[in-house]
C-alpha cells in the first residue's frame, strides 16, 4: 500500500484543495491498486507511445516514467550517431563526416515536436505554468547580465580576472537550469486531477 500518497492526499483534504468526496474516491483507487496490482508500461513502451500516438501532443499530462523513457532512449540513440560519426569519419574523411552530420541534423528534428510535447506534458502533470516560470527566469537572465556587463567594464584591464567574471556568469546561468531539469525529471505528479488532465495512469 502507497503509504506516502495517502497521507499527501489527506494533507490536500486537510487544507481543501480537494473535497472529502474527492478525498474518499482517490483513497479507493489507492487501495484498488495495492490489493491489484499491474504490470507497469516498459521505458521502451512510452518511448514508442512519444514517437507516435503523442508525437505532436502538447495537451494533457507525463508522469516521470513516460520523461524518463523518452529521454533514455533519446539520449542512446544520440550518443550512438554520434559514435558511427566519429568512427567512419575517422576512416573516410571529412565527406562521411558531412553527410552524417545532415543525417544527424534530420534526426535531431525528427526528435523535436515528441521532445517538445514531453516537456509541455511534464511541466502540466506538475502544475507547472511555464510563463510565469519563464517570465521570472528571463528577468533573473536579464540582471545577471546586466550584472556582468558591469563587472566586464571594470575588470577589462585584467585579462585574468575578466575570465574569472565569464566563468562566474556561466556558472550564475546553469546552476537554475540545472535545478530546473533536475525539478522537472524527479518531481512527482499531482496526485489529483488539475487543469491538464486527469492522473496519467500508473501514478499512484
Amino acid at each position: 500500500m502507497d503509504i506516502e500518497a495517502l497521507e499527501k492526499l489527506n494533507e490536500l483534504k486537510e487544507k481543501g484543495v480537494i473535497t472529502p468526496e474527492e478525498f474518499e474516491n482517490k483513497k479507493a483507487e489507492i487501495l484498488n491498486a495495492a490489493a491489484n496490482p499491474q504490470s507497469d508500461k516498459s521505458l521502451w513502451s512510452y518511448f514508442l507511445e512519444c514517437m507516435t500516438t503523442k508525437y505532436c501532443k502538447f495537451n494533457g499530462r507525463a508522469r516521470r516514467r513516460e520523461f524518463w523513457g523518452f529521454i533514455l532512449f533519446y539520449s542512446l540513440i544520440s550518443i550512438f550517431l554520434g559514435f558511427i560519426i566519429g568512427f567512419f569519419g575517422g576512416l573516410h574523411g571529412k565527406d562521411i563526416v558531412s553527410a552524417a552530420g545532415k543525417l544527424q541534423a534530420i534526426i535531431s528534428l525528427v526528435f523535436l515536436s515528441p521532445l517538445m510535447g514531453l516537456y509541455v506534458r511534464r511541466f502540466n502533470d506538475i502544475s507547472l505554468y511555464v510563463n510565469s516560470c519563464a517570465s521570472k527566469l528571463v528577468n533573473k537572465v536579464e540582471v545577471i547580465g546586466k550584472t556582468f556587463i558591469f563587472l566586464s567594464c571594470i575588470m577589462a584591464i585584467h585579462t585574468y580576472l575578466f575570465y574569472i567574471s565569464i566563468s562566474i556568469l556561466l556558472i550564475a546561468l546553469f546552476i537554475p537550469f540545472i535545478a530546473f531539469g533536475i525539478m522537472i525529471a524527479f518531481k512527482k505528479s499531482d496526485l489529483v486531477e488539475n487543469k491538464y488532465g486527469s492522473v496519467p495512469e500508473g501514478v499512484k
